[in-house]
């Protein structure tokens, strides 16, 4: 498949690219030969195969979620440097407009 200079230039427009006319052609040759490549996907038979999400066998190795109790507000401003009524105070950041 031939990728022509219009999808060349959609392309670098929603990418915010811009190309002179040297490097759209550049980039028409160097797009299509990677379709090229892709498409060699296409001549190989998978019957027979089945499909896979992943090589490895892969199990969760994370812990189930389970609701338990938090801390309370003492709890969790215990060790805060600066609190203002029942919460955190920090440091402005941004400046107001």
């Amino acid at each position: 498949m031939q990728i022509r200079i219009e999808e060349v230039q959609y392309l670098a427009e929603l990418s915010r690219l811009c190309f002179d006319e040297e490097e759209k052609r550049q980039m028409q040759q160097d797009l299509s030969n990677i379709v090229k490549y892709v498409d060699k996907l296409n001549d190989i038979d998978f019957s027979g195969k089945e499909a896979r999400e992943h090589i490895l066998p892969l199990t969760n190795v994370l812990r189930k979620d389970e609701a338990r109790v938090g801390l309370s507000n003492d709890e969790a401003l215990a060790n805060a440097s600066q609190k203002e009524e029942m919460c955190f105070k920090v440091e402005q950041l941004m400046e107001d407009e």
